[in-house]
């Protein structure tokens, strides 16, 4: 089996520990906390998800590139993996401070609700100590693979142990949380006992460079959350708690489907870096793994729509009316998302453009949030998948243009 086959089905495994295994808590969960209830905790999630996303400050791409280039130099990698988990410890510090000036300002917030965001936050923990982007760089998924898997299997037993009643909304919050926590341990162990690196300790220009070369993939980051994850929180401004909740059940379930993406698109990422830095030819490259990716995407889109609602109906009950209908809507998406992930996130950055589609995406996330508040006020649900849907189909064409309509795009010389 090529390397690069066992690195997709090594990540398929970690994607099934990422969202199978909680897949199977959501038809639990969903019917013992109630709509109510659930609703609560993916808001809380979702903001939690932006102090994950600050603190991962685009480095799963950038290091994984610079790791990927340099994966026979152990001194270059050292360094590079020891500047980047100094820069996100001392992100993580802000966010600790960063957390309690929210709780703070939003003061008049029940206690249930400040209470699941300060459980919540252990997920940004989790996120800071497992450095999955030195594993995936180095090309090296086996022991990682086990460790993630472990850690989620460990949190799906819990949540079946402890979460009884809608009362225990605050342990489902935690034991969900935790689990990158655990899986960081056990990851940071694995890099101790098998030396695949060396320490070293950054100066303060190494890490100003991580920060540098990561800054236009966190705007990038920060632009898509405002047509992803800050839908669940727009969507709580204008419509209560039973309409999030059916949203969020949904869209937990499309997430889960399109989990199936993530082990090809993580695996697939730095052979394309290479393979584009050393043939230039980027278009050859694209079509070589972008096409089957593509149909795979179509097909994922027609099975939402053909037996979405079936299935939705089987996993949330009858409490939950409405999340099979949202589901069958989101069929849309994972079609163009695929479409996005090759010309985006293997393109434009494994040729190193990612200061081109930073813009991109800041572009599309300003004009989203000019029309989605619009959409979600009168149209609701509707309105806000309809907003989201216009705005990927917006990015996706504007990244197809300039990256495919440019013959002569070729890898960025930036100093790895």
């Amino acid at each position: 089996m090529s390397v690069l086959r066992r690195n997709i089905s090594l990540l398929f495994i970690i994607q099934l520990s990422n969202y199978v295994f909680p897949l199977l808590t959501i038809p639990y969960l969903s019917r013992v906390l109630g709509a109510e209830n659930f609703g609560f905790l993916a808001i809380s999630q979702a903001v939690i998800q932006y102090f994950i996303f600050f603190t991962e400050y685009g480095f799963n791409l950038s290091v994984t590139r610079k790791i990927s280039l340099n994966r026979h130099d152990k001194s270059r990698v050292s360094e590079i993996f020891f500047s980047t988990m100094y820069a996100k410890i001392f992100l993580f510090i802000l966010s600790i401070m960063m957390l309690f000036a929210f709780i703070f300002y939003f003061k008049d917030k029940s206690i249930l609700y400040k209470e699941l965001l300060l459980i919540s936050f252990l997920a940004v923990l989790g996120n800071v100590i497992f450095p999955i982007w030195l594993f995936q760089g180095l090309e090296s998924m086996g022991k990682i693979t086990l460790a993630s898997s472990l850690s989620k299997f460990i949190c799906l037993c819990f949540t079946f142990i402890l979460v009884r009643s809608s009362g225990d909304v605050l342990y489902a919050a935690g034991v969900q949380a935790s689990g990158t926590v655990i899986a960081g341990i056990i990851s940071i162990y694995i890099i101790y006992k098998r030396k695949y690196v060396h320490f070293c300790a950054p100066d303060i220009k190494s890490i100003v460079c991580e920060y540098k070369d990561g800054f236009a993939l966190f705007i990038s980051s920060i632009a898509i959350s405002f047509y992803t994850t800050f839908n669940t929180i727009l969507l709580g401004l204008y419509a209560p708690a039973l309409i999030v909740g059916n949203y969020a059940a949904a869209d937990k379930l499309r997430m889960a489907v399109q989990g199936l993406f993530s082990p090809v698109q993580q695996a697939v990422f730095p052979k394309v870096a290479q393979e584009i830095e050393s043939s230039k030819n980027i278009h050859m490259v694209l079509k070589k793994y972008g096409i089957p990716f593509i149909i795979f995407g179509l097909c994922i889109s027609l099975s939402i729509f053909l037996f979405g609602e079936f299935a939705a109906e089987i996993f949330f009950g009858s409490k939950y009316s409405l999340a099979p209908m949202y589901f069958k809507w989101m069929s849309i998406f994972p079609v163009v998302i695929t479409i996005a992930i090759v010309v985006g996130t293997w393109g434009m950055v494994g040729s190193g453009n990612t200061k081109v589609l930073s813009k991109i995406y800041i572009f599309g996330a300003i004009i989203h949030m000019g029309y989605s508040f619009f959409l979600v006020k009168y149209f609701s649900v509707k309105g806000l998948i309809i907003s989201v849907f216009v705005t990927e189909v917006i990015i996706t064409t504007i990244m197809c243009v300039i990256l495919l309509g440019n013959k002569n795009i070729v890898s960025n010389k930036e100093q790895l």
